[in-house]
């Protein structure tokens, strides 16, 4: 009996043992399966942590396109508005180019007739100087001065004319 109590008595230490072991795997794979879980749980807060913040570029995204949206609108806007611009300028140009040669074709014109008229004069004032000498000759000094004078008068419209010219040049 005694033997059968030692040997029922080495079974029940062989079976705690083996209850022992098997409680100490189970721990042990519970501690596993616990770090496991949590680092599971660590990866969704993380995955979850970039859900937002892409929810965030997205909205940021969104909005960045709609501002470069209206921006390129109104650079459209503008763009249109300067090409109408630089056509007005254009035909302000031409305009200002054909009055220039419309300028330079009678530059010389008044010069020819103020020239001419003041030649006349002059030729008159001289004949009425040798017909009548002795009796016209204060009357011819003042036709003289008159040519002169005529003569500095044509000289200053041609200065005015050249002066108006250039001006019409620097638009």
């Amino acid at each position: 009996m005694n033997r059968n109590l030692e040997s029922e008595l080495d079974m029940l230490h062989e079976e705690i043992e083996e209850y022992r072991i098997r409680g100490e795997k189970l721990n042990s794979e519970l501690h596993e399966r616990s770090n496991d879980f949590e680092l599971w749980e660590a990866e969704a807060t993380t995955f979850y942590f970039d859900l937002q913040a892409s929810s965030v570029h997205e909205v940021l995204f969104e909005n960045k396109v709609h501002e470069l949206t209206g921006v390129c609108e109104n650079l459209e806007d503008e763009s249109a508005s300067k090409s109408i611009k630089i056509q007005q300028m254009r035909e302000r140009v031409s305009f200002l180019e054909s009055e220039i040669g419309g300028l330079k074709a009678l530059r010389f014109h008044p010069t020819k007739r103020l020239s001419r008229e003041n030649q006349t004069k002059y030729r008159t004032s001289y004949q009425a100087h040798n017909e009548d000498h002795t009796t016209q000759q204060q009357g011819a000094t003042n036709e003289k001065r008159t040519a002169v004078s005529n003569l500095r008068l044509t000289k200053n419209n041609i200065f005015f004319l050249n002066k108006k010219v250039e001006q019409l040049h620097f638009y």
